[in-house]
Parts: C-alpha cells; structure tokens; sequence
C-alpha cells in the first residue's frame, strides 16, 4: 500500500543523476508514479516526466544509456521504454530523438 506524499529515489550513472519517483493518487487508490531525473552535481531536475502521467516501472543501464520502463496513466495497459544517453543530452521517446531542452521546453503527448 502507498503512503500519501510517498516518494523514492534511485541513483543511477554511478551517482551522477537521481530519479525522483512520487506516488499520486489519481483516483481513490490508484497510485500513480510520476518521476523526474536530477543531476546531483548541480541539484537541477533536468527531465521532468511528471507533467505526462508516465508511471515509472523500471530503469536498467546499458553502457552509458539508461533505459526507462513506463506507462502512461490512465491507459496503463501498454508499457513503453525511453532511452537516455545523459552524455550527449537526448532522449529516444515514442519513435524520435529529443536533446533534453527541446523535451522540456515542448514535449505533448
């Protein structure tokens, strides 16, 4: 069972960044959770996947990508992965390749 204002962090790329992972009840106990990735150099949370309803599952690292497992609430039946390279700064998301400002500044699903 979740608590209310439950949340969880897992550092990943050998402590360089932190996904923040926070339970929303969306509907009288269904929780959601919604997530972001920080850089713990500069404490700056450079995705934010929230904003979406993208319900985290599961993160696994392959060399110097970091693949993401979702689903996207309310449809949570399908799982979707992304893939993060922090190192040149893109994200492969639903077919296409974002550098992380333009996924932040205009990203709509």
């Amino acid at each position: 069972m979740v608590q209310e204002n439950s949340s969880e962090q897992i550092s990943i790329v050998d402590g360089q960044y932190l996904i923040h992972i926070e339970f929303v009840e969306m509907r009288m106990s269904l929780w959601v959770g919604v997530f972001s990735i920080e850089n713990m150099q500069t404490k700056e949370v450079i995705l934010n996947f929230k904003r979406h309803n993208f319900h985290f599952l599961t993160v696994k690292e392959i060399e110097n990508t970091v693949v993401i497992v979702f689903q996207i609430y309310p449809n949570g039946q399908n799982q979707y992965e992304m893939s993060i390279n922090f190192d040149l700064e893109q994200i492969a998301l639903f077919g296409k390749i974002y550098n992380f400002m333009e996924y932040n500044n205009s990203f709509v699903i």
